[in-house]
């Protein structure tokens, strides 16, 4: 550890190793989404952006619709 230019990241990585707490990759994943299922992780990523940068403008616009009603 004394030798590592990052002991932080060093010791982060020991305590994983300690607690078994280490992530493997996950290789397999899919959603659906508006454009059908993804898989590809840069897809997953836009549409997770895309979501994330509308939810508050869809919130608004759907709370107009029920002050309408």
């Amino acid at each position: 550890m004394e030798l590592s230019s990052s002991r932080v990241k060093t010791t982060w990585k020991i305590i994983k190793d300690i607690t078994g707490k280490i992530r493997s990759p996950i290789n397999n994943m899919k959603i659906k989404s508006d454009a059908g299922i993804l898989t590809n992780t840069n897809d997953i990523a836009k549409a997770f952006n895309i979501y994330f940068a509308n939810i508050a403008e869809d919130l608004i616009n759907n709370s107009s619709d029920m002050d309408k009603a």
